[in-house]
């Protein structure tokens, strides 16, 4: 999925991963999460996003939305 078809739609954030990307010197954002019961999941490279899903880790799974605030996405 792409993060543009989950936009303003509640999550069930399950889980995630933070990597380090191959092409870039730049870390992006595994999110497990299910919509409509279906587990999915998507790849971002959203600062904003990696460091609330860090921060609220231990909170998970939790429901959320993702919007698009402009210059960055964030969890609401």
């Amino acid at each position: 999925m792409k993060l543009a078809d989950i936009l303003d739609k509640e999550i069930l954030v399950t889980g995630y991963a933070v990597h380090k990307s191959k092409f870039k010197d730049e870390m992006y954002l595994t999110l497990q999460f299910e919509i409509d019961s279906i587990k999915r999941i998507i790849f971002t490279g959203s600062g904003v996003l990696i460091n609330q899903i860090e921060t609220y880790a231990d909170k998970i799974p939790f429901y959320a939305i993702i919007k698009n605030f402009g210059k960055y996405f964030a969890f609401t």
